[in-house]
């Protein structure tokens, strides 16, 4: 058959947007003028916010057509609007929008594989990569805190809380502890951090224990971030985690297990 012999060229056209989060808006082919071979796109440092969205158009330039059979994402929290058994015409575009999700900041990416009835390796399997950098809400340096009590380790340890959204940390903010084995004092503060002293409570305690220093910034969606620390005390024994011992906060200030 003719076009099988044919070199062929798996045209991806890249464009912001298809998104209610997105930064730009371009959902036309004319929007997005053939590139050739996009098949990753890096939004890079996109604002406080802002879901990372992109729209992949994938062009058909075979002289068959082709038709979706499985549409896969890298995590159940992302978002496209690309269903099983649409058709792709020779000659024609189809629009493969993909949303990442906004729930943790960093550098994130995720994948797009689509998977089609095509004999040709171009189109039988189209892997799409979305990446971007989401500015972290809130995060702790160091992540948790160790006290060997037992062992004479009761000076007082650093933790600075950081936060890449402008001026978040100028707000005001409160602190607490679950179970009060360590005391918190805010030393220092500036627009995107807080500095804290940290030091063992003076009760008396056994073996070990865990508790979590909780730092909410008393906004409307009142981020939260939960730092866990370990206390080993005079008589250490078998230590018993928390049910979430792993806690975290995401970008959106939720409470997290993992």
């Amino acid at each position: 058959m003719p076009h099988l012999s044919r070199a062929l060229t798996l045209t991806l056209l890249g464009c912001l947007g298809c998104g209610t989060h997105s930064e730009n808006r371009a959902t036309t082919e004319s929007d997005c003028p053939a590139s050739g071979f996009v098949k990753i796109a890096d939004l890079g440092q996109l604002k406080p916010g802002k879901a990372p969205a992109f729209t992949f158009l994938v062009r058909n330039t075979t002289d068959t057509s082709f038709k979706i059979t499985s549409v896969q994402k890298s995590c159940g929290c992302e978002t496209t609007g690309l269903d099983e058994g649409v058709v792709i015409a020779p000659g024609a575009v189809l629009k493969a929008p993909y949303m990442l999700s906004d729930r943790q900041g960093g550098d994130i990416h995720g994948r797009l594989l689509i998977k089609t009835n095509s004999i040709e390796p171009e189109f039988s399997s189209i892997v799409l990569t979305l990446a971007a950098h989401l500015p972290r809400k809130l995060w702790a340096t160091p992540s948790g805190l160790y006290f060997d009590v037992a062992a004479g380790g009761t000076e007082a340890q650093q933790l600075v809380v950081s936060s890449e959204w402008a001026e978040l940390l100028s707000n005001a903010i409160d602190v607490s502890t679950y179970k009060g084995l360590v005391d918190v004092t805010l030393e220092s503060r500036d627009s995107d951090s807080l500095a804290f002293r940290v030091v063992p409570a003076s009760r008396a305690l056994e073996g070990e224990a865990y508790d979590f220093i909780v730092i909410r910034v008393l906004t409307e969606d009142s981020p939260r971030l939960n730092v866990r620390v370990r206390v080993r005390g005079s008589s250490p024994s078998s230590p018993v985690d928390p049910p979430d011992s792993t806690a975290r906060a995401d970008s959106s200030g939720r409470h997290e297990h993992g």
